[in-house]
């Protein structure tokens, strides 16, 4: 099975490969392009020796409006194949942050969990074992924590000239047993619906969503829309 490495290795080389030929390409046409102008320049140029001359060299082939044209045309293939390589590795990029804070969040939760365990643990029984206590760590550290999803979703009108315009926006917050802050999310909704329910609706998503990329198993949502909590709820 294919991992994400290597898949993003795979995409790398596929971009690489394409901006090569793409270059190779331009090259190859510039040097094709110069030489049918040489060669059509030649060819006036021996037409016209028979011919009674009024200048000392032949004129020359140019169409501008051709030339703007394909140069227009590799700008924009080079400038896409730049914008591509970039969105991938601000992916990457937000995908190791992710992992990181997952990898944290886990950790976290499995310091707590052992140091409670190693709290309630009676005192004959650690003089006995503590020198030899331990938990590993592994990806079921946090499965037995609960942690408290709490989302906003926020939706008014404002006043910008003449009109009055829609803002919207959502907040999503991830806490521990403890009400540790580990995750918090801030974001305009562009472009959407004008509902406070359809702002709720999306912040719950959100939260939903984040929880899943951090690998969190166990968690209470915190909503103070009633009308989502009892559609949800009921469902």
């Amino acid at each position: 099975m294919a991992t994400a490495d290597s898949d993003s290795g795979d995409f790398h080389s596929v971009v690489s490969h394409q901006r090569r030929e793409l270059l190779e390409a331009q090259t190859l046409e510039s040097d094709l392009d110069l030489a049918f102008r040489l060669q059509l320049e030649e060819a006036l140029a021996a037409s016209m020796s028979s011919l009674p001359s009024t200048s000392s060299s032949p004129p020359r082939v140019q169409n501008p409006d051709t030339d703007c044209f394909v140069s227009g045309l590799r700008a924009l293939q080079t400038d896409e194949l730049d914008r591509l390589v970039q969105e991938v590795r601000d992916r990457q990029q937000s995908e190791a942050e992710m992992t990181k804070l997952r990898e944290d969040i886990h950790r976290r939760a499995h310091d707590q969990k052992l140091a409670r365990e190693i709290s309630q643990m009676p005192e004959e029984e650690w003089e006995e074992y503590g020198d030899n206590y331990e938990r590993p760590f592994g990806e079921g550290s946090s499965s037995g924590e609960v942690f408290r999803v709490f989302f906003k979703g926020l939706a008014r009108e404002e006043k910008i000239g003449n009109s009055r315009e829609p803002i919207m926006g959502i907040g999503v917050s991830i806490c521990d047993f403890r009400d540790n802050l580990v995750f918090e999310l801030q974001k305009p909704l562009v472009g959407c619906g004008k509902s406070h329910e359809y702002a709720e609706t999306r912040a719950m998503i959100e939260a939903l969503n984040a929880a899943l990329a951090l690998d969190l198993t166990r968690v209470d949502l915190f909503c103070d829309h009633q009308p989502l909590y009892q559609r949800v709820s009921s469902s």
